[in-house]
């Protein structure tokens, strides 16, 4: 085979040259080209793996809130089931209230607690989302709303079913508030036990007492 003379050299170099010129764009259409592929991919496998997470989640919660509805029933029924004595309303509800405006108190100093002790929030500043922090604000929410759905619904109870009922809601009351406390911070279905276990006596106490009355 010829050796390449001298002034077929310059020749040769050139072509590598205009070869490494088309080259280095065409990489770069391929790498980009790859990117888009891999996001276009990523999204459905993204929401296809959300969507298994959330119907993982979903029967745990159902499951809590069914015992929720349960324990409604057990702590609306059982003070009459007992056939313990009538307690007067006026003489009851104070008692039932105490042991939730003590876990409603809990809170709020847990949070006043947080803020003191962070700089980022100590003069008032929004809780950043996610956070331990706003969490609690979460509950303290919610339980504020649970309170006035009892303050609607206790004293009817208390006046028919008797204020041993009533103060089974509220020592029930301050447990699941607990348990949702708790549950926010570590699990879902504690969580949903909680919420269900606040939120179902108190309707059920409700619907109970309207059908005693009428």
């Amino acid at each position: 085979m010829p050796r390449p003379t001298g002034a077929d050299v310059p020749l040769a170099q050139a072509g590598a040259g205009r070869e490494h010129l088309f080259s280095r764009p065409l990489c770069r259409v391929l790498q980009v080209s790859a990117a888009a592929s891999a996001l276009r991919l990523g999204k459905p496998v993204g929401r296809w793996l959300s969507g298994v997470m959330l119907r993982s989640k979903r029967p745990q919660i159902l499951v809590g809130m069914a015992l929720g509805a349960l324990w409604g029933v057990v702590v609306t029924g059982l003070p009459q089931w007992l056939g313990l004595p009538y307690i007067p309303a006026p003489i009851a509800l104070p008692g039932a209230f105490l042991a939730p405006g003590l876990v409603l108190a809990l809170i709020i100093g847990r949070l006043a607690q947080r803020r003191f002790f962070d700089d980022a929030i100590i003069d008032g500043e929004p809780f950043a989302p996610g956070t331990a922090a706003e969490i609690d604000q979460r509950v303290l929410a919610n339980t504020v709303e649970q309170l006035v759905l009892a303050l609607a619904i206790w004293p009817f109870a208390a006046v028919t079913l008797g204020g041993a009922v009533a103060i089974a809601l509220g020592l029930s009351f301050a447990l699941m508030r607990v348990l949702f406390w708790a549950g926010y911070h570590l699990s879902p279905p504690l969580r949903g036990l909680g919420f269900a276990g606040t939120f179902y006596p108190t309707v059920i106490a409700g619907i109970w007492a309207a059908a005693v009355w009428v």
